[in-house]
């Protein structure tokens, strides 16, 4: 609570902070639009390794070399 001798000073044209910081942002947008960048990403790697075989091949290369890597200097 605020004290009776501070309320003089307040501008009564100055929202409070937590007015409003509920629809900081809009879930809804939000949602769709992760939902719509999750389905771009699946319908692109289902492109790639149905269309570009070669694609998984050199990929799985790739992450193997880094983990050989990754487990070898930790020794």
């Amino acid at each position: 609570m605020m004290d009776a001798d501070l309320e003089a000073y307040l501008d009564e044209s100055v929202r409070p902070l937590q007015e409003g910081a509920d629809k900081l942002f809009d879930c809804k947008k939000v949602r769709k639009t992760l939902c719509s960048a999750a389905k771009e990403s699946q319908s692109l790697v289902q492109d790639l390794t149905l269309d570009q075989p070669w694609f998984v091949v050199l990929s799985a290369f790739v992450s193997g070399v880094l983990l050989a890597r990754l487990w070898s200097a930790k020794k």
